[in-house]
């Protein structure tokens, strides 16, 4: 597995993005700064979804593939970038984007729903476990269930 650093991982970003565009972090921070409620602000990702690329003329020259790492990526750079409070971005990714798709069983740990837990290295934002319906997926940064995807 290549490991890519922030700094390096951050160059990649501004390279993909066009003028105008904001990354995903720091929109967030922007939004929030603006007055606009958490509640109301979702981040999500399609990873592993094709992502067309196009060349200087505007012709479609190939399919990427979107980095399933790419949500845990804005989520660490809104905290640690952007100064957006961890329980605020956490949010953003878990309860309100369950809220609007109405799924009613996620986006918060309650007596009666799914047991879906992430845990976190409190420093890195590392994501350490995974739990979803009650069954461990990742153990200390190992995956321990595999989908159609891995």
């Amino acid at each position: 597995l290549h490991r890519v650093d922030r700094r390096q991982r951050q160059m990649c970003i501004r390279d993909r993005l066009l003028e105008g565009e904001v990354k995903c972090s720091k929109a967030l921070a922007q939004i929030l700064l603006a007055g606009v409620p958490a509640s109301q602000v979702t981040m999500s990702s399609d990873g592993h979804a094709s992502l067309p690329h196009f060349d200087s003329n505007g012709m479609l020259a190939g399919l990427n593939v979107g980095k399933l790492s790419s949500l845990l990526n804005e989520l660490r750079d809104a905290v640690f970038e952007e100064g957006v409070d961890f329980s605020v971005a956490l949010k953003t990714v878990t309860n309100t984007p369950s809220n609007i798709l109405k799924l009613f069983n996620k986006g918060e740990l309650v007596i009666g729903r799914d047991a879906d837990i992430l845990v976190f290295d409190p420093n890195e934002l590392k994501l350490e476990k995974v739990v979803a319906m009650g069954k461990v997926m990742l153990d200390n940064g190992t995956l321990k269930v595999k989908g159609t995807f891995e």
